[in-house]
């Protein structure tokens, strides 16, 4: 990588602090993607005590699973749940987004957002913890537009922690 593409690179990456997530609900602390994708990432970090899979592959995964957002901009689910056919289009844009930045990404995003791996389901469990960690805190502070977010994805959690029983330690 020549200099000139690490410092795209880096300023492509950097537009992740900048976006923020749960765009359309009224929230009291806001969290950036870059935010998002370093808990993740930690998520997946730990675990790694739990389950037997590939870290390394499940790292890159985090670290890579929303910078597509970097393009495309992170749109909230309520969004992707209401308009099923923009979800959509963003979604098949993934490849085309991940591939302006760096093409080496673009395997492990599209792995991700196919579910096809059991690195790409860790991955998936660490997001949905993600978002348990922000909206319950969220809760805590007294947003009350957080726990419908909160109950629905604990309902996610618990079928992807099934889901993951036979892979555990």
């Amino acid at each position: 990588m020549t200099r000139t593409q690490m410092m795209k690179f880096l300023s492509e990456t950097y537009k992740l602090k900048t976006l923020i997530r749960y765009n359309n609900t009224p929230r009291l602390v806001k969290e950036s993607v870059a935010e998002h994708s370093y808990f993740v990432t930690l998520t997946v970090y730990k675990l790694y005590d739990v389950y037997k899979f590939d870290l390394l592959i499940a790292l890159k995964m985090a670290l890579f699973h929303d910078v597509p957002e970097i393009y495309l901009s992170d749109m909230p689910n309520n969004t992707k749940i209401t308009f099923p056919e923009i979800a959509a289009a963003v979604k098949n844009s993934y490849p085309s987004a991940s591939d302006m930045l760096d093409p080496t990404m673009t395997p492990l995003i599209d792995d991700y957002e196919n579910q096809k791996t059991l690195e790409a389901k860790i991955v998936k469990l660490a997001d949905i913890l993600s978002i348990l960690q922000y909206t319950r805190q969220e809760v805590k502070l007294g947003n009350q537009y957080m726990k419908t977010i909160y109950d629905g994805t604990q309902k996610i959690a618990n079928k992807i922690y099934k889901q993951l029983e036979e892979y555990q330690r």
